[in-house]
């Protein structure tokens, strides 16, 4: 529907397979609220970037089932202030709810710095979110991908760059 009366629709799926990068938006499918699953979204957040999906998402928080964990839940908001779609979403429960407010003050807090932090940097994201239509570099970029010859790049994976300034390195682990 947003597509209508000459807007331009936004499409979000989930990954498919080689070729569904010509959607805009893909995600990693439904996260399971663990440490695990939080220790694995930067590697495919930023690998998503191979194969063309420079708009990539995850659940914030994780989606379903697992266990409630307040640092874990504030760690992602953290990785989600650097994901080039910021998005939180859950199973509608109690449980799962991703509200900052349903969390004790500390967490609370964090959350809610994080997400200063991603809005303190929209003049950034637009500016690389530009460079992206402009030069077909995404923002988010394995580390590799700057230094190819250097064996080293290849044994972070749970770090990325983040546009043309910034490398992100999130905590992943209690």
């Amino acid at each position: 529907d947003s597509g209508r009366g000459g807007n331009w629709p936004l499409t979000f799926s989930r990954y498919a397979g080689p070729g569904s990068h010509r959607y805009p938006v893909g995600f990693s499918g439904d996260t399971i609220v663990t440490w695990e699953s939080l220790a694995f979204q930067p590697q495919f957040t930023a690998t998503a970037s191979n194969i063309g999906y420079g708009w990539w998402s995850h659940d914030i928080g994780g989606h379903m089932f697992g266990y409630r964990n307040e640092e874990l839940e504030a760690r992602w908001y953290q990785l989600g202030a650097f994901s080039p779609i910021n998005r939180l979403h859950s199973s509608n429960s109690p449980f799962s709810g991703k509200e900052p407010w349903n969390f004790n003050r500390d967490v609370s807090a964090a959350m809610v710095d994080a997400l200063r932090l991603r809005h303190a940097m929209m003049p950034y994201l637009y500016t690389m979110n530009y460079r992206a239509a402009e030069a077909g570099r995404p923002l988010v970029e394995p580390m590799y991908w700057q230094n190819p010859d250097t064996p080293d790049a290849y044994e972070v994976p749970d770090e990325f760059r983040f546009g043309t300034e910034l490398v992100v390195a999130p905590i992943v682990s209690p």
